[in-house]
């Protein structure tokens, strides 16, 4: 019985830090050409800082890393632009490069 018992919590913890290694593996591979942004959590990523009120969130975090920044909601990464000018410079720009996007469910759906 207390080799089973043994057994058991080994299986546990080599798991356990086979999950934090996983973790820390994806979170060091986020591309190096995303514009700066706040650091996020491990899973959920900036989603906490968001809060209730979200436009007024993303205009906080504006005022720290600039009209152009990136935030993970989740295991996805996003660009955000929160300023006129900004937008239509990326959007008369680099046109071709984002017709290829992906466009998430929550969107399609409607």
């Amino acid at each position: 019985m207390e080799f089973l018992s043994c057994m058991l919590y080994l299986c546990l913890s080599l798991t356990i830090i086979q999950a934090f290694h996983t973790i820390a593996k994806r979170s060091k591979s986020i591309p190096k050409n995303l514009p700066p942004g706040p650091k996020p959590f491990p899973i959920i990523g900036n989603l906490l800082e968001l809060g209730d009120k979200p436009h007024k969130s993303l205009a906080k975090i504006s005022m720290t890393n600039g009209p152009l920044m990136s935030l993970k909601l989740g295991q996805i990464t996003t660009v955000v632009i929160s300023s006129v000018t900004m937008a239509k410079e990326v959007l008369q720009t680099h046109d071709q490069l984002l017709s290829t996007r992906s466009i998430p469910d929550a969107i399609r759906a409607h």
